[in-house]
This record gives C-alpha cells, structure tokens and sequence, in this order.
C-alpha cells in the first residue's frame, strides 16, 4: 500500500468515526434534536421573512409610483385649468379696464 492510499483509507477512516461518533452523540444526547429544529425553524423563518418583505416592498414601490403618476397626471390638468381660466379672466373687458387705467 502506498502513501497515497495510506492517507486516503486514513481519511475515510477518520470521516466515518466522525459520522459515528455523531450519530451515537445524536442518539444519546436527545437534548439536542430540539436545538437543531429550533435552528432549521429559525432559518426557515428567516428566509420566508425575507421573502414576504421583498415582495411587500416590491408592491409599495409599484404603488407609490402608480400614486405618484396620478398625482403628476392630475395636477397637469388642474395646471391647464388654472391657465384657462387666467385667460379667460384676462379676456374680460372689466378687467383689460382695471388694468388699462392702472397702467396710465
């Protein structure tokens, strides 16, 4: 047998105590199967957190920016309104009088 294989069958050897050792620790030890659920719970629950946040924000964004849009549309038109109707009232004799004798 060479070195090679020497180290690799010391490698195995060494992989399946430590397999065993576990699995014996794991089965006298009962106290720790309610750890390793607790830290798989709490990674799942980490992770569907995560998920619901990252959608919830993705849906406040997409909201936020269909409001903001409406917003921009609405106050165009209130602007042209309001310019309408500064024409309109520029356009009225009763005020080209207020202003013509204003102005001289």
């Amino acid at each position: 047998m060479s070195n090679a294989s020497a180290s690799q069958a010391s490698n195995w050897a060494s992989a399946a105590r430590s397999v065993l050792t576990t699995n014996v620790l794991l089965r006298k030890q009962l106290w720790i199967w309610p750890l390793m659920a607790a830290v798989i719970l709490i990674g799942i629950g980490w992770w569907v957190r995560s998920a619901v946040e990252g959608s919830a924000k993705r849906s406040m964004k997409e909201n936020l920016q269909t409001i903001l849009s409406a917003d921009v549309e609405a106050l165009r038109v209130w602007l042209k309104g309001q310019e309408a109707d500064a024409l309109a009232a520029a356009n009225e004799p009763d005020i080209r009088a207020a202003i013509a004798i204003r102005n001289s």
